[in-house]
C-alpha cells in the first residue's frame, strides 16, 4: 500500500524522495524534502484524515551519513488503523533547523521541543521552542553523537528548578 505516496505525488509533486511500506510495522515509509513537512502533515490531516501524530523523535548519523540530522515523524489513521513513517533529511549540519508542525498537530509540541533539547535542532514559528528536560544553564545537546561523554555541567541551586 502506497496510498499517501501516491497523494503526495498528485498533489505535491517532487516532494516525496524515497518510499517504502515496512513488512514489520505494517505502515508506510515515505523520506521528504524537509521545506515540505508543514505542508504534508497539513495533506495528512485535512485531506488523508490522519487524526493522531504519535511521535516526533530526531536521529544523528554523525559520521555515518552525509546528512547528519534525520527528523521522523509517525502518524496514525484510527479509523483505518493506518500508521505512516514521515523521514525529512536535514542538510545543514551545523545549525539544523525544520518547520514546526505544532499548530497542525497540537501533540509535536513538546515532542519538538524535546528533539531541541536533546539534538538541538530548531523548529521554525515553534510557540514556545525552549529547553524541556534540561536546565537553561545546560551547555549543549547530549544526544548529539559528538557529545563530550567526560562533559561536566552546572548543578542549578534547587529553587531554581521549582
Amino acid at each position: 500500500m502506497q496510498k499517501i505516496k501516491n497523494h503526495l505525488k498528485k498533489t505535491l509533486s517532487g516532494v516525496v524522495a524515497d518510499a517504502s511500506h515496512d513488512a514489520k510495522s505494517m505502515q508506510e515509509v515515505l523520506v521528504i524534502k524537509p521545506e515540505h513537512i508543514h505542508q504534508v502533515a497539513t495533506i495528512l490531516k485535512v485531506e488523508l484524515k490522519f487524526d493522531v501524530l504519535i511521535d516526533v523523535f530526531a536521529v544523528d548519523w554523525f559520521n555515518k551519513k552525509d546528512t547528519r540530522f534525520e527528523v521522523n515523524y509517525l502518524f496514525y489513521h484510527t479509523a483505518e488503523n493506518y500508521r505512516a513513517q514521515i523521514k525529512a533529511l536535514i542538510g545543514d549540519n551545523a545549525k539544523p533547523s525544520i518547520d514546526s508542525i505544532a499548530d497542525v498537530y497540537g501533540s509535536a509540541n513538546w515532542a519538538e521541543r524535546e528533539c531541541y533539547d536533546m539534538f538541538g535542532i530548531r523548529f521554525n514559528n515553534h510557540p514556545n521552542l525552549k529547553r524541556l528536560l534540561l536546565w537553561k544553564e545546560f551547555k549543549g545537546h547530549p544526544l548529539r553523537k559528538d557529545y563530550p561523554i567526560n562533559q561536566r555541567q552546572p548543578i542549578p541551586v534547587l529553587d531554581e528548578i521549582l
